[in-house]
């Protein structure tokens, strides 16, 4: 007989009584009691630490805030330019806002939300379901 004949033969009858002795007679059920006991005696726990990368973020946050810098910076000296008295020492900058135009610059071409105030509330639809609509019809 050959060996691959013989495997063939064995290997059902051995994967039965392998399996028959896991579950029917209980022996899983006692490895993993054991196992999980060992863990919980005297081994500490496997912890893993990785380390939180927010650095996008902080490079962001310290761009947004080197760019709020620069543009107080550059009021400043308009402001010196044209002389605090020209408006009787008025901030004629207070209030403003800078301009959407940078991301076209970064290549942000085609954004259908170009040149739009974050802050624009937009068109009411609120009404745009009345009772008129019956009368269009």
């Amino acid at each position: 007989m050959k060996k691959s004949e013989l495997k063939k033969v064995l290997k059902p009858i051995i994967a039965e009584c392998v399996r028959e002795s896991l579950y029917e007679e209980g022996l899983l059920k006692n490895i993993v009691s054991q196992v999980v006991e060992g863990y919980s005696q005297g081994a500490a726990p496997i912890v893993e630490t990785k380390a939180v990368i927010d650095a996008p973020v902080k490079r962001k946050k310290q761009g947004v805030d080197n760019v709020k810098r620069k543009l107080d910076e550059t009021k400043q000296k308009m402001l010196k330019a044209i002389g605090t008295d020209s408006y009787g020492g008025v901030n004629v900058f207070e209030g403003t806002t800078p301009m959407r135009s940078a991301e076209t610059e970064t290549g942000n071409v085609g954004n259908v939300m170009e040149g739009v105030e974050p802050s624009d509330a937009g068109v009411d639809i609120s009404n745009i379901l009345n009772n008129n609509w019956g009368k269009l019809i």
